[in-house]
């Protein structure tokens, strides 16, 4: 029996997600920055102040560039159809709204039970111990989140499946190859 009753639809075709295109990412990390600089309390970034690593300023990005083979992969939460996070939270820090899964730190207990089941590793911890959990919002109080914004190689999309597709399909035919 689920306690929490809502009703779990596939993605439907009309949601907005960010859709990622791997192959044109070169790992710059501009979505990273702007990531930071709107979660940032100052909306602000400072990177030379500590040795100039992006990971320990004052905001934390809710995308992150891995490095896999030769490939950067842009990671950020895929907004699941069945939530896992959703369902792991035991304080009802995530609430769905409008088919977006939004997190409020505030009710976050850090027991970090949405860190652990979320299928995809991207819900995670920022370096110290008992803080909230980081997790992906899709900047819905914005048009375009900031990540998709500035991404010079468009790698990041935010549109529906159908959209994306269509985006893919003509990227490919004015490919030479």
């Amino acid at each position: 029996m689920n306690i929490k009753n809502i009703k779990i639809n596939k993605l439907s075709e009309n949601e907005k997600r960010i859709f990622v295109d791997i192959p044109r990412c070169m790992g710059c990390r501009a979505c990273e920055i702007a990531c930071i600089k709107k979660h940032s309390w100052k909306n602000n970034i400072d990177i030379g102040k500590r040795n100039g690593d992006i990971n320990d300023i004052n905001g934390i990005a809710r995308i992150r560039i891995v490095k896999y083979k030769t490939y950067a992969l842009p990671l950020q939460c895929r907004q699941c159809p069945e939530p896992y996070c959703y369902f792991a939270c035991i304080a009802g820090a995530i609430r769905i709204e409008e088919g977006n899964m939004i997190f409020e730190e505030d009710k976050c207990t850090h027991c970090y039970s949405c860190v652990m089941s979320c299928p995809y590793g991207v819900i995670h911890l920022e370096n110290d111990i008992l803080t909230p959990a980081i997790k992906c919002e899709l900047c819905s109080d914005e048009k375009i989140p900031p990540c998709v914004r500035v991404c010079p190689t468009r790698t990041l999309f935010l549109g529906n499946q159908q959209e994306f597709k269509k985006l893919l399909k003509g990227r490919k035919e004015k490919c030479i190859t």
